[in-house]
């Protein structure tokens, strides 16, 4: 989920924004939200992101004085990527992020807060801690400083500048409390929520929450989806989902069908790597045209692993280019499948390709043919009907290769 760090770092298309006091400011997409943190989104904000017929910032203002800047800001990095940076916070941000998160029902981020604040207790850091949680009326924090001092309480009380730190009061409690706890049930420890983050992402998608923009795909299908998830991936969709605000007007994905943009956003949403090769064929030349490496790399990755006769043909239309690069693996196996199962395959879908594309296949597939046949291969080659013929009878290529090859023949008089 690295992509979610870009997508908390810049949040561009962001449709919500957040106002603490102070006028601090903080934007934020809807999805992620709803999906990670349902009880940010007030139901007149729900209704109207569900209605919506312009995309448009919606403004939530937040007036709880417990909610502060530094700690709000650690809580929506926890929603997007998963991750508290705890070299970031200060031991007051830190509790404050504990009540925001409890305040907002964030239970894994409470936990985490509650680990890191218990981690650093030690004889140099319990006065400040028991101080400041004390201060923040944060009880759940101030009771693991205070078990704490209880387990090393001759040390604590007899400590004077610690004393101090606490007042008169806090010490008192201190003292007072530890007089009492043999009386009370020791309580277990809280046990660790699960990290949910790569699920919430996958329920952004199948639950399709709030929408901002719609595809239309090959068969003039329409499907919703969400601008910055598909943005945060390639700065060529950050250009093209630009030019207009307008949920209802669809985007052109007539390139790809609609079972191979879903799986597009599955692996854009949430890494889902698992891509139908036939899918991957779709989705090679459109991935190398939009910018998005990582997908490139992932259907090349496929489709060398999976040559067949129901890929091959599709293999070598999207990849098998001249002056094209890092395809060779690719190429290769399909080139090699094509030249030794011809008969299985119909070769005439290459005609409508550029002649330049097609003449290059062509020469590829005959150089290789004539290798196996040279290494004593029996492949056939598909005749001008369609039949097959035996690479050991006397009969000729087919039409539409030697065709090719006659103007390859003269590329190279040139």
């Amino acid at each position: 989920m690295n992509q979610s760090k870009k997508l908390f770092a810049d949040r561009t298309f962001n449709d919500l924004v957040f106002e603490l006091k102070g006028n601090k400011k903080f934007p934020a997409h809807s999805c992620v939200i709803a999906a990670r943190c349902d009880a940010l989104i007030p139901p007149k904000v729900k209704e109207a992101l569900n209605n919506r017929k312009k995309n448009r910032q919606h403004a939530i203002p937040l007036n709880d004085e417990r909610v502060t800047p530094n700690a709000f800001n650690a809580l929506l990095e926890y929603l997007y990527t998963g991750v508290v940076r705890y070299q970031s916070l200060s031991q007051r941000e830190l509790i404050e992020t504990f009540i925001a998160a409890e305040l907002f029902k964030v239970d894994r981020l409470k936990f985490l807060c509650k680990q890191h604040f218990t981690e650093q207790l030690k004889m140099e850091t319990v006065f400040a801690m028991l101080r400041d949680t004390h201060e923040y009326k944060c009880e759940a924090l101030k009771n693991v400083a205070k078990k704490f001092a209880f387990d090393n309480y001759t040390t604590v009380i007899s400590d004077k500048d610690g004393v101090k730190v606490l007042g008169v009061d806090l010490f008192q409690e201190i003292v007072s409390g530890y007089a009492m706890r043999e009386t009370k049930s020791p309580r277990a420890d809280d046990a660790e929520p699960a990290e949910a983050i790569t699920n919430d992402y996958k329920q952004i998608y199948e639950r399709m929450l709030y929408p901002d923009a719609s595809a239309t795909t090959s068969k003039n299908e329409k499907l919703t989806f969400h601008r910055a998830l598909l943005a945060v991936h390639s700065d060529a969709f950050v250009q093209m989902f630009s030019k207009n605000d307008e949920p209802s007007a669809g985007w052109d994905f007539r390139s790809l069908s609609a079972d191979t943009f879903r799986a597009m956003q599955r692996y854009l949403y949430y890494g889902e790597a698992e891509i139908a090769p036939l899918h991957a064929c779709e989705l090679v030349a459109f991935a190398r045209e939009h910018q998005l490496g990582e997908l490139v790399k992932l259907c090349k990755h496929i489709l060398q692993h999976n040559v067949n006769s129901q890929t091959t043909i599709e293999i070598l239309k999207k990849c098998c280019i001249p002056g094209l690069e890092g395809y060779q693996e690719v190429n290769q196996n399909a080139i090699d499948y094509a030249s030794t199962h011809l008969a299985e395959l119909d070769l005439s879908e290459l005609r409508s390709l550029d002649p330049k594309q097609g003449h290059h296949i062509a020469c590829e597939l005959l150089l290789r043919y004539q290798s196996s046949k040279k290494g004593g291969s029996s492949a056939a080659l598909p005749t001008s009907g369609g039949a097959s013929t035996s690479s050991a009878g006397s009969a000729s290529p087919a039409p539409a290769i030697a065709t090719s090859n006659s103007h390859v023949k003269k590329d190279k008089k040139k």
